[in-house]
């Protein structure tokens, strides 16, 4: 064999293979006596993170004590010696999928050093920024991609610098993310409805939401659990309590249609359907930034006038919340004109 390590030599006899390699028949054909569980893993357990195993390429099996190993189909195209190597993007890919499916930067780039020594990192920002379908960044690097195109991969989730986590992307927990056609600044989140498992709120007999009350939810549990539970379900219950109409506009077109919090996400504690607003997502834009605001009292939509004079807004000027029950949170509302009283007292 061209290969010198136990890696190469292991997974060159691996692929050669149709079936399941007995130890014994490695150990004949390597003339190593060991190694196997600490680079193939246990039959038992995952093993070390870095295992072949705990990386899903092998599995691992133990009949009357004789310990034998296949590649899994992931593995198998991994290690295949016929394809081309993976390129920059494929290998950051790879290491997500490799630590099961949500890393920080630093941790993806440890994972692609100690796999492709000769990676040169300096580009792993950008390259994890073109793979991020929600990255503001994004259309930097690729202007219109299509929505089966491979490099739609990661969502960036939380965290600064080396510390941003990713998470690979799947439409359906995450939603879709387009860029404008009117604005390509712009990044719209269109979320893709779908029934398969949303978790639906009753809006029957719920306590009217108080921001007081609100413990940051991030400090008891996994954001990313929070995330594909939580904002689907929300979503979802707004669609049903404004009847898939937009709640200040009236817009009916659903994929742009947007889940607002009244108060900003904290956790699933401000998941509460009294702490939402179904807006387009223009509106939505606007009232995150305090340019639109309701009066806690009359729910009353009031538009700043830095923007009254486009015609689309100044229509809307005024108007009242669409009708729904139970009606938005006064306590949420007041919080949030509160927080915005800056931008309305340089009027």
């Amino acid at each position: 064999m061209k290969s010198t390590t136990l890696r190469d030599q292991v997974t060159d006899i691996l692929l050669s293979a149709d079936g399941w390699v007995p130890r014994l028949r490695l150990i004949q054909l390597t003339g190593f006596d060991k190694g196997y569980a600490a680079l193939l893993g246990p039959a038992n357990g995952p093993g070390k993170p870095t295992s072949l195993k705990a990386l899903g390429y092998v599995e691992v099996k133990d009949e009357d004590n004789r310990v034998s190993y296949r590649l899994t189909p992931e593995g198998r195209r991994f290690f295949n010696a016929d394809e081309a190597p993976p390129n920059n993007w494929q290998k950051a890919v790879l290491g997500v999928q490799a630590l099961g499916g949500r890393a920080s930067r630093a941790t993806i780039r440890r994972w692609i050093l100690e796999h492709f020594p000769d990676y040169n990192d300096i580009n792993l920002r950008m390259d994890l920024d073109m793979l991020c379908v929600n990255s503001p960044t994004r259309r930097a690097y690729l202007k219109s991609p299509k929505p089966d195109d491979p490099r739609n991969a990661l969502v960036r989730r939380e965290g600064q610098g080396e510390h941003t986590i990713y998470s690979l992307y799947d439409p359906e927990e995450h939603g879709v993310w387009v860029t404008s056609t009117s604005d390509e600044s712009t990044l719209i989140h269109l979320t893709a409805p779908t029934e398969t498992g949303v978790l639906r709120l009753q809006k029957a007999a719920l306590p009217e939401f108080d921001p007081r009350n609100v413990e940051d939810a991030r400090n008891f549990v996994d954001r990313s659990v929070a995330v594909r539970r939580g904002q689907l379900a929300f979503r979802q219950s707004l669609l049903d309590l404004y009847e898939r109409r937009c709640s200040v506009s009236g817009c009916r077109i659903p994929e742009i249609l947007e889940a607002a919090h009244i108060v900003p996400y904290l956790g699933d504690e401000t998941h509460h359907l009294t702490n939402g607003l179904l807006l387009r997502a223009d509106l939505h834009t606007l009232f995150d930034l305090g340019l639109l605001r309701v009066d806690p009292t009359t729910l009353r939509v009031e538009i700043h006038p830095s923007v009254i004079e486009e015609p689309i807004y100044n229509e809307i000027h005024g108007c009242t919340l669409r009708s729904a029950t139970p009606r938005p949170s006064a306590k949420a509302l007041l919080h949030h004109r509160e927080k915005h009283l800056a931008v309305w007292a340089s009027t």
